[in-house]
């Protein structure tokens, strides 16, 4: 079984993977299980498979993000300054940078940072804060309306989204890392949750935008 299962992927061979505090966790379409993935102690509960087909694990409280081929041999391990801050989603983007984004250390509230990575795996390092966002000292993004990021996704017509789990809101940013807009989903935290905090999100086959919250909902956006 599931120890403590977190994010979920379709793989391109349509397997789902689930990530999960102990290591990733391959099943069927139908829920039946194949294999546990990558080496014991991964820790991988976010999960992303990249377009040349490695599976990316955040490997959440070692604050690193580990490659693995499609069948689990490990390729290497990421690490950035910002990663002590919680590691939680990759996305790669149509330009072939890719993102990461942190959680924050402290639940709830204090602002998660984004990390730009270039296709070829180095840092990527601003000259200066794209508009509206702060250009923090170890090269990552923040803002006031990004806090506790769960998942972050490329739209079609390039706007990065992110999820903030702490501020319940859908955040839009410009693919260069520029603050544009966010939509607040409701009001209202207690514990160690939020009632319409947006969590896991993809784009269905009409462009909607179907996520789930701390209200343990699912609901569907329409972007204009």
């Amino acid at each position: 079984g599931l120890s403590n299962p977190h994010g979920l992927m379709q793989l391109f061979d349509k397997n789902l993977m689930v990530g999960d505090i102990k290591r990733p966790r391959v099943f069927t379409t139908a829920g039946t299980f194949v294999k546990d993935f990558g080496p014991s102690g991964l820790y991988g509960i976010y999960i992303s498979q990249m377009p040349n087909g490695e599976i990316w694990a955040t490997q959440y409280l070692k604050q690193s993000v580990m490659r693995l081929s499609p069948t689990g041999t490990q390729l290497g391990i990421l690490n950035h300054a910002a990663f002590k801050e919680n590691v939680n989603n990759v996305v790669q983007l149509a330009d072939g940078n890719i993102l990461f984004s942190t959680h924050g250390k402290v639940y709830p509230g204090k602002p998660g940072r984004l990390v730009w990575f270039t296709k070829d795996l180095k840092p990527l390092k601003f000259a200066s804060a794209p508009v509206g966002m702060t250009l923090n000292s170890d090269g990552s993004l923040s803002h006031k309306d990004i806090s506790g990021q769960h998942e972050a996704l490329q739209l079609p017509n390039g706007m990065i989204l992110i999820a903030s789990f702490w501020n319940n809101k859908l955040v839009r940013l410009k693919a260069g890392g520029a603050y544009v807009d966010a939509l607040t989903l409701g009001s209202g935290c207690s514990g160690n949750g939020c009632q319409y905090a947006p969590s896991g999100m993809f784009l269905d086959k009409t462009g909607k935008l179907v996520f789930t919250t701390g209200s343990n909902a699912v609901r569907v956006v329409t972007f204009g």
